[in-house]
């Protein structure tokens, strides 16, 4: 039998650990999710649009069924938050578990290529993390990896769709909290782009990971407008009916609208810490420096700079030029893959 001043100690001792590890660890909300769209960049994967519009449609429908009952005289603003409450999930967004395990959804790698080849840890651009590694080794408490998926013509990681989700609604929320404070429109976006920025220096990417991911800030202001859109605009994804609120037969929710090819991290780099990237960049140069003169990696990236040529830059994009040229963000010229398959060089501090 253990002697009672023994068990307080033990109970003391593990009250403590737990409160290390509660303390080093980010909010559940917070997990770091990294992705490799390298390995996906010269291979087919079947579209998901559909599947991903289907998807979105049925959660919108679903969440204003649920405020004309429970809410018939909710403001627009409280409809759309609604649709984020349907969609949340502590981590990582329901949208993105979907995604990852629903069959008409097509991911590269595979579940089973990802189980029969340990793919993270012997394939990923990320394998030449030591086991140690919290973030991308052996053992990871803070971090997680998605594969990838195909939609609107654009390869991204399963992660932007959380990103989109949770990340949108918090700049929505606080894009409205600067406004209600008096802010310009301009000022309150350039309030939360800043922002988005300290969580990829903090907690959900350099702080972590090791990443800085431009790809994940512009799922985050794609979601955040996206929010705006549900009640902004000259055809609005929610309208008003007799009964209350409902999805815009006119404008239903559709992902090609909001999906860039910024989200794809072969082509919008990512930046990282030092020793990230001396790993990323040998597996880079070790796998892929081919793809710089393969004929379907190149109709991939003619394909996105034409696209990208068409459109508008959002003002996340726009902004995020200015910080990068103002050294306030990390330059990306580094940490391409053309950078990585030149002549050594030291990489980027965070």
């Amino acid at each position: 039998m253990v002697p009672a001043r023994g068990i307080s100690r033990a109970s003391s001792l593990l009250a403590a650990l737990c409160a290390l590890v509660g303390a080093l660890a980010p909010a559940p909300e917070a997990l770091a999710t990294e992705t490799d769209q390298y390995y996906a960049l010269n291979k087919d994967i079947p579209e998901s649009l559909n599947a991903l519009n289907r998807r979105m449609r049925r959660d919108i429908a679903i969440a204003m069924a649920g405020i004309r009952a429970n809410d018939p005289n909710a403001t627009c603003r409280e409809a759309a938050e609604s649709v984020f409450v349907r969609l949340r999930l502590l981590g990582w967004q329901k949208i993105e578990v979907w995604a990852e395990h629903h069959p008409d959804v097509h991911m590269l790698p595979s579940a089973e290529e990802i189980e029969a080849t340990d793919f993270w840890r012997t394939r990923s651009i990320y394998r030449h993390a030591p086991w140690w590694d919290t973030a991308m080794g052996s053992w990871q408490p803070f971090t997680t990896r998605t594969p990838t998926l195909r939609a609107a013509g654009v390869n991204f990681g399963a992660d932007k769709l959380s990103h989109f989700v949770k990340l949108g609604w918090q700049y929505y929320t606080r894009y409205h909290e600067a406004r209600e404070d008096g802010e310009t429109e301009r000022e309150a976006l350039e309030r939360v782009v800043r922002w988005g920025v300290g969580t990829e220096k903090g907690s959900l990417g350099l702080g972590t990971g090791g990443v800085f991911s431009f790809g994940d800030l512009e799922a985050n202001f794609q979601g955040f407008m996206a929010y705006r859109r549900m009640c902004e605009g000259p055809a609005p994804y929610l309208v008003r009916g007799p009964h209350g609120w409902r999805a815009n037969p006119e404008h239903p929710f559709d992902w090609a609208e909001v999906i860039s090819p910024l989200w794809d991290e072969s082509f919008n780099t990512s930046t990282f810490t030092d020793r990230r990237w001396s790993e990323v960049r040998r597996a880079l140069r070790s796998d892929y420096c081919g793809l710089l003169e393969d004929e379907r990696a190149e109709a991939a990236r003619t394909s996105y700079r034409d696209r990208m040529d068409a459109l508008e830059p959002s003002f996340s994009q726009t902004l995020l030029a200015a910080l990068a040229a103002a050294g306030e963000v990390p330059d990306q010229s580094t940490t391409t893959l053309s950078a990585a398959c030149a002549a050594p060089s030291t990489g980027v501090s965070p």
